[in-house]
């Protein structure tokens, strides 16, 4: 007997739905140039005028992406960006040093940071235009972790909320790795209470979450900069996560169900 199409088409619909409103908030930056406020800021102050972010795509799953920010030609904000990062010339129009490792104001701390230290490059070319990136952590290998600068941030009140990115930090992995298979574990086998031992429970509690976090993870990622293949690996741990997770509840709810019925059959 085939499972009903009905309530797999419901949670397949309404899976999506909040999988998708709940990444769009959490991704959501607010306003032109808010890219240049969330991360530059601190250091450099005000978006200059005739700013353009570009996101460039990791070259391989080993890579980041790396957020380029091009200035027109200014060489206020030009000697501002090499003052404040203790830039050196290296080569015609490249500017570039070891790494900074950032000092926070006491109690601004970032958390669930990979490392507090970037890895700054400002390009200049011959019309004056630059272009910059605060963090191309690509260039780590290439440094000397003895000559890294501490600096300490010349703007800190650009800085965002620690908890408020700590809070959307969270709610982007629980998204990705745990959300659909507790959605529809939850809301079939916990609040609709319908029986485990059918195909609709595979099919709702196993089959869609897979997809959903497959396709979830692949376009945050993706959105994001990253390598097609470390998108898709990153798709599939979330898959083998989200798995594991629905898994768990379909057999504690087994367990749960199994000890009431003996409980209410001594009863």
């Amino acid at each position: 007997m085939k499972p009903s199409l009905k309530p797999v088409n419901f949670y397949s619909v309404l899976l999506v739905i909040v999988y998708a409103g709940l990444f769009l908030l959490g991704n959501y930056e607010g306003g032109e140039n808010a890219e240049w406020y969330k991360q530059v800021a601190p250091w450099l102050g005000e978006a200059p005028e005739g700013l353009v972010i570009e996101q460039c795509r990791a070259a391989s799953e080993d890579d980041f992406p790396v957020t380029v920010y091009h200035l027109p030609a200014d060489e206020e904000m030009k000697q501002r960006i090499i003052t404040t990062f203790q830039l050196e010339e290296n080569g015609a129009g490249l500017y570039e040093n070891h790494g900074v490792s950032i000092v926070y104001p006491e109690g601004q701390e970032m958390v669930l940071t990979v490392s507090d230290t970037i890895y700054p490059r400002l390009l200049v070319r011959q019309d004056g235009s630059m272009s910059f990136s605060l963090d191309d952590y690509n260039l780590s290998v290439l440094k000397n972790p003895d000559f890294v600068k501490s600096l300490q941030l010349p703007y800190p009140a650009y800085l965002p909320s620690k908890y408020g990115e700590m809070a959307r930090s969270l709610m982007l992995a629980v998204l990705c790795y745990l959300l659909p298979g507790v959605f529809c574990c939850v809301g079939w086998l916990w609040i609709q209470r319908r029986p485990i031992a059918s195909r609709e429970t595979g099919v709702i509690c196993l089959v869609i979450p897979a997809a959903v976090a497959f396709i979830g993870a692949y376009v945050d990622f993706y959105s994001h900069g990253f390598h097609k293949s470390y998108c898709i690996y990153s798709a599939v741990f979330s898959v083998v996560t989200n798995l594991i997770c629905a898994g768990i509840l379909i057999g504690a709810t087994a367990a749960v169900r199994g000890l009431w019925k003996m409980i209410s059959g001594k009863a």
